[in-house]
């Protein structure tokens, strides 16, 4: 078989053959570099379905569902901003001063990048 099949829950079925190991180690980067190629391609161009379709046709879909076309690249700031808030914050010290004036930063920092941006698909998402 070409690629690894889906099981009833939705989940990868793991790979136990040689072409399902060959199938995730060639081909799978390729076809994430084309997701991406194309959500860049059309990310502030394409104001039609073209995108709604995209996303959901995409392979890493997940990372794209909630967020506005022009804001393909959300996912990336909420990634950095949740490794701030969790693994960032240990450096400075449990329950130091520090520690409480940074997590406030990060705080406020993300609250005007998502009040400037919006990025959620769902205005209500928002609050």
């Amino acid at each position: 078989r070409d690629k690894p099949e889906l099981r009833g829950d939705g989940a990868l079925e793991l790979a136990t053959s040689e072409a399902d190991m060959d199938f995730l180690i060639n081909k799978h980067p390729l076809m994430i570099y084309q997701d991406v190629r194309a959500w860049a391609a059309f990310s502030f161009n394409d104001r039609s379905q073209k995108w709604v379709k995209t996303i959901h046709e995409s392979h890493l879909s997940f990372l794209l569902v909630m967020y506005e076309q022009r804001c393909y690249w959300f996912e990336v700031f909420e990634v950095v901003r949740r490794l701030c808030l969790s693994g960032v914050l240990i450096l400075f010290g449990t329950g130091s001063v520090v520690q409480g004036v940074f997590s406030l930063i990060f705080c406020l920092i993300s609250i005007k990048a998502y009040s400037y941006w919006e990025p959620l698909r769902n205005p209500g998402a928002s609050w």
